[in-house]
């Protein structure tokens, strides 16, 4: 290795010391011309990379205490997949709830609330989908599927709010 020279050098201690406080192969190089023992810049820097890298040292060191990227990998995949999973229960939980309901005018503010709801749980979904899938003609799909439900809704409160106004205007009337 061409950094041997180094290594067998009586200015591998100076040189060390040197590199430890920042300074760069090349000044290090003018240094050593000074010193009677002249090492090439490029041979400094391979020896500070090869023999004298502090951050691929402390990783060695600490290797054992970070968890392995595929952990790290799949630990933020199951968080996705529980995010998901979160959002299907509610899309379901809201669906049920939209079809006990149905056009019932008493619970026309529950019917509302499960819509919402189950629109931000599909947005959601589509959301995180979509950060992986951005270009999948699925998403856009699914986008208009949102638009379309929520136009459905949008008609669904008018006509509740049409039966609670006629329920009312039959209950005033003699």
């Amino acid at each position: 290795m061409a950094f041997e020279i180094i290594k067998n050098s009586k200015l591998r201690p100076k040189i060390e010391e040197m590199l430890a406080s920042g300074l760069s192969p090349r000044r290090i190089s003018e240094w050593t011309r000074t010193q009677g023992q002249f090492i090439n810049h490029v041979t400094i820097f391979k020896f500070k990379k090869e023999c004298f890298n502090f951050a691929k040292e402390a990783v060695a060191e600490m290797k054992d205490s970070f968890p392995s990227s595929i952990e790290i990998f799949r630990q933020g995949k199951q968080a996705v997949v529980s995010d998901i999973e979160f959002c299907n229960d509610v899309i379901e939980i809201a669906h049920r709830q939209i079809r006990e309901f149905g056009n019932r005018p008493e619970y026309a503010g529950q019917f509302k609330s499960f819509c919402e709801a189950g629109i931000r749980a599909i947005e959601t979904k589509l959301k995180i989908a979509g950060e992986a899938l951005s270009d999948e003609p699925i998403i856009q799909f699914n986008q208009i599927n949102i638009d379309e439900f929520k136009l459905e809704f949008e008609r669904e409160i008018e006509d509740i709010k049409k039966l609670q106004a006629l329920g009312t205007s039959r209950s005033s009337s003699p």
